[in-house]
């Protein structure tokens, strides 16, 4: 079997694209190595939320009681809905609300599967507008932490300094701009010379 289950489905008749009538050797559009998409999957899969609020939530709601229920929901949720979007992607070549439909239409059922596409589309959407505002405030905090800031600082001082940063508004529009700007110089790139290599 060894994956064969995620081997893109080919039409009848054409045995040199995938439904999504987009061939990805031939557009370069794929990752290098399965290393780099690895990468980039547990790199978009571990979200800051699963570093930034784990300690307090897992402290907050029981402990080991509550690290065992997010592992059993990440074994019985998170790792099927991987490999479901994984075969969509894989099976239909094509963008995620293309993919679904694409796949949808391969099977005789409704279009109307590329709105989940675009849910998809829409919810990294979302998290993008919420990330890259704290990627600014990481950036913003680069130059200060340099420059020694933060040695012996209190917890006071750490809360006003926060707030200082906050209240720049031109400070948190122009790193907010540096993040945005990397961030698509980066996809302009493409897979294998911007997501992957940086």
């Amino acid at each position: 079997m060894s994956g064969a289950w995620l081997q893109p489905t080919f039409r009848n008749n054409d045995k040199k694209k995938p439904i999504g009538a987009v061939d990805l050797a031939e557009s370069g559009v794929k990752f290098s190595s399965r290393w780099g998409f690895m990468l980039a999957a547990m790199g978009s899969a571990v979200g800051l939320g699963n570093i930034w609020r784990f300690t307090f939530m897992a402290g907050e709601n029981g402990g080991g009681a509550f690290i065992f229920f997010y592992f059993l929901f990440i074994i019985l949720l998170g790792i099927p809905c991987v490999i479901a979007m994984i075969t969509i992607g894989r099976r239909g070549g094509r963008s995620p609300a293309g993919s679904t439909e694409a796949l949808a239409r391969a099977e005789g059922a409704s279009a109307n599967w590329k709105y989940l596409g675009w849910i998809a589309i829409s919810i990294a959407f979302l998290a993008l507008t919420f990330f890259s505002v704290v990627a600014g405030w990481v950036l913003a905090y680069l130059p200060i932490s340099l420059s020694g800031a933060f040695a012996g600082i209190s917890a006071e001082g750490s809360v006003a300094l926060f707030n200082e940063v906050q209240a720049s508004v031109w400070g948190m529009t122009f790193w907010h701009g540096v993040f945005m700007a990397l961030t698509m110089w980066v996809v302009a790139r493409g897979v294998q010379n911007g997501v992957e290599k940086t």
